[in-house]
């Protein structure tokens, strides 16, 4: 059964969504640092939905940059290479996926490896 009469509401700072929260309309703009929406839903005559939380995080700027401190060098061809063969789909491992081919292998070595000393505009 659809709906309507629902409206979602977040926000940004941690605190608990309520019908006085900002009201979700459609897409949001990204900020440009990272982020966590917390939302419900309400709708007249019904209970409030369960609160939600999702975690945004701005993608580092740099290719290879892993720990994401605007300057690839070796700290992050090292973590790259502790995580070789592991899943990328595991915890915080798809950030050493820097290629994005779903693997975490030598190509990403390389990749890291090439970009050596390069740090953000």
């Amino acid at each position: 059964m659809q709906q309507n009469d629902a409206q979602i509401y977040y926000t940004t700072d941690g605190s608990v969504p309520t019908v006085d929260s900002t009201r979700y309309y459609g897409p949001l703009f990204m900020w440009d640092y990272d982020f966590t929406i917390t939302a419900r839903g309400f709708m007249p005559g019904f209970n409030s939905s369960d609160i939600v939380s999702a975690t945004f995080m701005k993608k580092w700027k740099i290719p290879g940059d892993v720990n994401r401190d605007c300057s690839v060098n070796i700290i992050d061809l090292v973590a790259v290479r502790n995580k070789l063969n592991a899943d990328p789909l595991s915890g915080d491992n798809w950030q050493m996926d820097v290629n994005e081919d779903g693997k975490i292998n030598v190509l990403d070595l390389i990749m890291v490896r090439n970009r050596l000393n390069t740090k953000c505009p």
